[in-house]
């Protein structure tokens, strides 16, 4: 199936302007400009425009109280022009930044598909549709596409001001994997502003992905981790079949923490936030860890061991003074947590 926007944008030229098309292709009683361009503009196209550059002159109707600029990326229709004698040089544009004026392009707008002072805009890529806001937005996103990303994706999806309508391709859990940190481009960055740059290489179905040092351990699913304890801890999960999120953004009482697993029953609507401490001997990761449990326990979040039952429950596990882990004691967690 073709996917991406030049087809997209094509095919919906083709589906509902097919009757213009094919009209202003005659060659008796032209009454509008043939269609222009390799995307074949025509009266009524949906367009973008593609550079910054000034229109004056004949080229803008009404001139008085037309900026006479236009942006790149401003979204605009065909509206004409209409002629009963002679051929119409000219499309008329009408942007939405400029409401009752109209811009005049012709066919030296269009020398090459490269060089287009126009393109079609029924779809637009995320990139060119950044900083925009529409009411409706429909996101496609084709499996397995190399530009795919967690940023991208983020973007993508705060474009729209009432709805959004994601059209993917292949399971649901394909399209969760990119909240996983080795499908962010930050997290790929190679960079050393703040420590040395050590880069390790992850190996994928296809290919490889290089994550900083850190994200080194990797589930049978695939998700990259910090410690061998949590890798055990998610290999049970699996096992038991729960669904986790790692490192999920968590923001409560104005603050944004990242538990080490949460875990959303989707029927009974509890939460559960697991955070596995690795570190307890040491002081300085003792004390954050106090800090965050009292967080926790602030905005509502109540420890299991307490008795907790509510719609937000803390659940923690330890390594030993020794750095060993006690799989019953994760196991009967487990247990406790998805029969709670």
């Amino acid at each position: 199936m073709p996917f991406g926007v030049s087809d997209i944008n094509r095919q919906l030229q083709a589906r509902f302007r097919a009757a213009w098309i094919e009209f202003a292709t005659r060659q008796w009683n032209r009454s509008i400009p043939q269609p222009l361009g390799a995307e074949r503009i025509v009266y009524g196209s949906k367009v973008i425009n593609l550079s910054n550059h000034r229109r004056d002159g004949r080229r803008v109707y009404p001139e008085e109280g037309a900026l006479g600029y236009l942006a790149n990326g401003e979204i605009g229709i065909v509206v004409g022009m209409w002629k009963t004698n002679g051929y119409p040089k000219v499309l008329k544009v009408e942007f939405s930044s400029q409401p009752g004026h109209t811009y005049a392009f012709c066919g030296s707008d269009f020398r090459e598909e490269s060089d287009a002072a126009l393109e079609l805009a029924y779809a637009l890529t995320v990139h060119k549709a950044q900083g925009s806001q529409f009411k409706l937005v429909i996101v496609v996103l084709p499996e397995g596409h190399p530009i795919l990303s967690r940023e991208l994706i983020y973007t993508a999806l705060t474009r729209h001001e009432n709805r959004v309508v994601v059209m993917h391709q292949g399971s649901r859990s394909l399209l969760k994997e990119f909240t996983s940190p080795h499908r962010s481009e930050t997290a790929r960055r190679k960079t050393n502003l703040l420590s040395e740059c050590r880069m390790v290489e992850i190996p994928q179905t296809k290919g490889s992905v290089f994550l900083q040092e850190g994200l080194i351990h990797r589930t049978s699913k695939g998700q990259a981790m910090r410690s061998k304890s949590e890798l055990l801890i998610a290999e049970a999960m699996i096992s038991a079949g729960v669904a986790f999120e790692y490192e999920k953004p968590l923001t409560l009482g104005g603050v944004t923490r990242y538990p080490d697993f949460t875990i959303e029953d989707e029927i009974s609507g509890r939460t559960i936030y697991w955070e596995h401490l690795g570190l307890l001997s040491k002081d300085e990761y003792r004390q954050r860890w106090e800090a965050k449990r009292a967080w926790y326990i602030a905005n509502g979040v109540q420890p299991i061991e307490k008795g907790a039952n509510g719609a937000s429950t803390l659940v923690t596990t330890a390594d030993s003074p020794e750095g060993g882990l006690d799989m019953s004691v994760v196991k009967k967690l487990l247990a406790e947590v998805c029969s709670g």
